[in-house]
């Protein structure tokens, strides 16, 4: 492993352990921990099903602009923290309005979304998925994996997790 990438599995490690136990990196202010804005209630903004970030932001030295990590997420109503739909079309519909939310708290949108991943729950959904899914990204899609996974968190259905330009 290279030195770069010896750093960033470092770092990596020390976000999801400040995750898991609550505390703040060293030397990072709260900007870092994403954007907070005042005119957005709390209402409005997805659940977490786990001890994590919702999303990280970072600066981008080959790029030399900001990148958002959003974590990954499942179709859970940001009112009732209960998970919404029972088929695959009503909950990839939620998960993409759950992660425009993140992208709009975090100063950006789908146009910059640089990579998706998303985790389905049975892959043979897949067409049904990607309907529903490219609804929110009209003709600019990002790079993307799909993987069938043997269960999902809460029962879902579909996850999706982003990387966009901030």
């Amino acid at each position: 492993m290279c030195q770069l990438g010896a750093k960033r599995a470092k770092s990596a490690a020390v976000s999801r352990v400040t995750a898991h136990v609550g505390a703040k990196r060293p030397g990072k202010d709260d900007h870092h921990e994403g954007h907070r804005h005042p005119e957005r209630s709390r209402s409005h903004r997805p659940l977490r099903a786990g001890p994590h970030l919702r999303f990280r932001t970072t600066h981008c030295r080959c790029q030399g602009g900001n990148l958002l990590f959003a974590s990954g997420q499942i179709a859970l109503s940001p009112e009732t923290g209960e998970l919404v739909g029972t088929t695959i079309e009503e909950q990839t519909a939620q998960v993409m309005k759950n992660v425009a939310a993140i992208l709009a708290e975090a100063g950006t949108d789908f146009d910059h979304v640089l990579k998706a991943t998303c985790f389905l729950d049975d892959i043979d959904d897949f067409a049904a998925f990607n309907a529903e899914y490219a609804k929110s990204f009209g003709d600019a899609r990002p790079a993307r994996s799909a993987v069938g996974v043997a269960k999902l968190p809460k029962g879902a259905l579909v996850e999706v997790e982003v990387i966009a330009e901030v």
